[in-house]
């Protein structure tokens, strides 16, 4: 990005798509137990992170969280997706930096693993109940699952024409 308003306009269209793609799936039925969905979001706040920078990435993801709170959430679901949306984050963060782009779908899995964490977590302060906890392993389960998609979609968006247009110096990195 050359300047910072091309930064700021990205960051928000990137925003708005996260932010039509939660709301479409929060309109779906739960994939095999209640509260499971594919995190299509995620796809664009990986994207946001691999195209043009970690900062972006979190401000996309924080908007996304709290206006999909404002138009269809709680005050619990705002704290689930924010506890499990900051240890994914962290997860990808991290990963992103030290990771070949050939496995943006390995950070992907990583970030649908510690979003899972964060949100039991989350159930587990609010609720003060440890049977929260043995809905963990199907979580994760259907997070590697979901992490995968999601992570593979972005890996190819990398490996396609638009990696041209990436923001940082890491074009190269195979």
């Amino acid at each position: 990005m050359k300047t910072k308003a091309n930064r700021i306009t990205l960051t928000g269209i990137l925003s708005a798509l996260a932010l039509a793609v939660f709301v479409i799936e929060a309109q779906l039925p739960p994939i095999m137990i209640p509260g499971v969905k594919l995190g299509l979001s995620n796809a664009v706040t990986l994207f946001a992170m691999t195209f043009v920078s970690i900062p972006c990435a979190l401000a996309v993801m924080v908007i996304r969280i709290t206006l999909g709170a404002v138009f269809c959430g709680t005050a619990m679901s705002f704290a689930f997706s924010l506890s499990g949306g900051v240890l994914a984050f962290a997860a990808m963060a991290l990963l992103s930096v030290i990771t070949d782009k050939k496995q943006l779908w390995v950070v992907s899995v990583f970030g649908a693993v510690f979003h899972s964490v964060g949100q039991i977590a989350a159930a587990y302060a609010f609720i003060g109940n440890k049977a929260v906890v043995s809905l963990l392993p199907i979580l994760i389960i259907c997070s590697v699952i979901s992490g995968a998609l999601t992570g593979l979609i972005v890996q190819r968006l990398w490996f396609s024409p638009l990696r041209r247009f990436a923001h940082h110096g890491d074009k190269d990195k195979h």
